[in-house]
């Protein structure tokens, strides 16, 4: 019986393995979608697989606005070998060159494929045709130093904010990834501003260090890809809010003309377009009294460890919630309200991460209980209330009832809620208050050298409670005061953070380092964060910081942008060098500061 069951297996292997093999893929693209009617389009189909050399050419049909003006074809193959076995892969691809015929929107329509086990077919195309000659530059090694029309560019280079969802609501998670599509060789990259999300709570998820560039192909064309910027908004009020635009500088490398020039580059700002997300209330109607802000799909369990217990023990009442939603952002549930038993504010832990395009994770509550009361009894079930967007309705879950036991003990608790006829029964308890006291009525306290103390600590109070509140309003009313206030609390985080990264040769030390020093400069000089380094630069001369400490951090952080950017920039062996280098700058500006008071005095009156 065994050795049947081993070669049916073999036979089973033999007869799938050759199908899975024989699976082909299809893929089509343009050269370019909007084109000039004196132009010509490239259409290519591209059939990959092991059987990929015995389909046929794609018979094009008649497609609307365009002629066929010829076909070539081209292929490719390559050789993997897999646990002894050798597979070979065929791509073979089909150009045809369509001339327009009039100006206008058009559409390639899908080209089905037939093989001997499926039928393929590729996706729709949709094409621009205008006056003239359009001439966008094809590949990035053909861009040239001619002058090139700004639609042109933003044919070949740009940045979409790319939103999971467009229509969500209020306290749902919402994933957007910032993308870089350039058909251009890039040398560098330097963001120009940090976003404001108005209306949103983030968490940053991925941010790019170095350029990591993949082929894709986006609307039937061949680009360059590279994730910016991977966030979870979390909108905090509903309506019509904006997803902000993300702006780079970047260099486009030119390539020569002739064999004795060399590349060149062309500065270039590329910005993403905002994006609208319409955020809906979440309904009044069938809204549970337990609820607390929850919105996704969660489950729930629960656990106490023992269930026998003495008078004025206390124990941990563990909740865990798991699932995907907004876990940072809602509060726990209340824990069910007994005679017999009280509870302290819970402990939580919130652990949460992206999976896909959810935020999938958990949140454990800790509830420690203390018990009042002997006797027998149970823990009431904890009640979870949460909006579920997937069924667009509120979803309430329960916990277990726990029975537990309660033995006396020594020790006698009486409760936070005693009433007054609690303590006339438990008269004998206060046999001990002293009625026949005389208390002294000549003032002996007004005498005391404590009574004055008093007094006078009270007295200082008043100008301290004065300030306190001036200082509370100028918090609340000047928010570059706020920044500056922080600032250096700011630079503090990032710089510890970059001292972790040193130490393990991790390139996250520039990121740390450039954004730290940036942000605690624009904080100090009230100026928007995500200023340009000229900007900064400009702003210290003109405020009078010291030319040797303007050259440090001019240095510190184009340092930081070739680590991150320029290829060949990191090197894990400088980074002991660079954290020095740091050490010094950071050392500067603390000594710096002491004399900005003055430097801004000077300022003033130089205005």
């Amino acid at each position: 019986m065994r050795r049947r069951t081993v070669w049916s297996l073999i036979i089973l292997s033999m007869v799938l393995i050759p199908l899975l093999a024989s699976e082909l893929s299809v893929n089509s693209y343009v050269d370019q979608t909007r084109i000039g009617l004196d132009d010509v389009l490239r259409f290519t189909i591209e059939i990959s697989g092991v059987d990929a050399g015995k389909v046929g050419q794609p018979e094009l049909p008649e497609i609307s606005g365009f002629t066929n003006i010829g076909t070539s074809t081209s292929s490719s193959s390559s050789v993997s070998i897999v646990n002894g076995r050798m597979t070979s892969t065929v791509s073979r691809s089909y150009i045809y060159s369509l001339r327009p015929q009039t100006t206008g929107q058009f559409l390639i329509p899908p080209i089905s494929i037939q093989t001997d086990q499926q039928t393929l077919a590729t996706n729709p195309i949709r094409i621009t045709v205008v006056e003239g000659t359009t001439q966008p530059p094809p590949l990035s090694r053909q861009f040239r130093d001619q002058a090139v029309e700004p639609e042109q560019i933003a044919d070949n280079i740009f940045i979409l904010a790319e939103p999971s969802k467009t229509t969500v609501m209020r306290g749902e998670p919402l994933v957007v990834h910032y993308n870089l599509y350039s058909r251009y060789d890039l040398a560098n990259l330097t963001y120009v501003n940090e976003p404001n999300f108005i209306g949103f709570w983030k968490d940053d998820i991925f941010f790019a260090n170095r350029m990591n560039f993949q082929r894709t192909n986006y609307r039937g064309s061949l680009f360059n890809v590279m994730r910016l910027r991977t966030l979870v908004l979390y909108p905090n009020q509903s309506g019509t809010l904006i997803i902000p635009s993300l702006e780079i500088d970047t260099d486009i490398i030119v390539r020569p003309r002739t064999f004795f020039d060399f590349d060149s580059t062309r500065k270039l700002r590329v910005a993403s377009k905002p994006v609208s997300i319409s955020v809906r209330e979440l309904p009044l109607e069938g809204r549970p009294d337990s609820f607390t802000g929850a919105v996704g799909n969660f489950q729930i369990r629960s656990e106490i460890r023992e269930q026998e217990f003495n008078v004025g023990d206390t124990f941990t009442y563990t909740l865990r919630i798991t699932g995907n939603g907004n876990f940072k952002h809602f509060d726990p549930p209340p824990f069910p309200q007994t005679t017999y038993l009280r509870h302290i504010d819970p402990e939580v832990t919130t652990d949460s991460k992206l999976e896909g395009e959810r935020v999938a994770g958990s949140k454990t509550i800790r509830y420690p209980v203390i018990l009042t009361e002997e006797g027998n009894f149970n823990i009431p079930a904890l009640t979870f209330a949460f909006y579920n967007p997937e069924r667009n309705s509120y979803q309430t879950l329960q916990t277990s009832s726990y029975p537990i036991s309660v033995n006396p003990s020594e020790m006698r608790t009486i409760p936070l809620t005693v009433a007054q006829q609690d303590v006339i029964a438990e008269g004998a308890d206060i046999y001990y208050i002293y009625s026949a006291v005389n208390l002294d009525q000549n003032g002996y306290l007004n005498r005391s050298l404590f009574y004055w103390l008093t007094w006078l600590l009270f007295s200082l109070t008043i100008p301290l409670a004065f300030v306190y509140r001036k200082e509370r309003a100028k918090l609340a009313s000047d928010v570059n005061y706020v920044r500056q206030k922080q600032a250096r609390k700011i630079l503090h985080k990032y710089m510890h953070k970059a001292t972790k990264a040193a130490k393990d040769g991790n390139l996250d030390f520039y990121t740390f380092v450039n954004t730290g020093l940036a942000n605690y400069l624009t904080d100090n000089l009230k100026i928007p964060r995500g200023s340009t380094t000229e900007t900064i630069i400009i702003e210290l001369q003109r405020q009078l910081y010291s030319p040797e400490m303007i050259d440090k951090i001019r240095k510190i952080i184009n340092r930081c942008l070739e680590a991150r950017f320029m290829p060949g920039g990191f090197i894990k062996d400088k980074i002991a060098e660079d954290y020095r280098e740091l050490q010094d700058t950071v050392a500067l500006i603390s000594r710096q500061k002491k004399n900005s008071k003055k430097q801004n005095e000077i300022v003033e009156k130089g205005k």
